[in-house]
């Protein structure tokens, strides 16, 4: 898989990425990405971040978001329920 079949790539399509061996969580994700691992939709991740309630990233002309921020909303969503 080479560098622009890599920036496309679906996750679990992507080469390992991380630190340390057998690592293959990705640091920054893609609205989509993101999205799609909460089981949204990327309308209501936009939602979210003008709510205030996730904070995203710019990489150049690019949208990202943590996996920290990612798991951190979703563990206020656990301690709210």
């Amino acid at each position: 898989m080479n560098e622009a079949d890599t920036a496309h790539a679906q996750p679990s399509e992507r080469p390992d990425i991380g630190v340390g061996p057998g690592t293959a969580r990705p640091i920054l994700l893609s609205a989509l990405e993101a999205a799609h691992l909460l089981g949204i939709g990327r309308t209501t991740l936009y939602e979210l971040i003008k709510g205030g309630e996730l904070t995203s990233i710019h990489v150049g002309r690019s949208v990202r978001f943590s996996m920290y921020e990612i798991e951190t909303y979703v563990q206020s969503l656990i301690q709210a329920a």
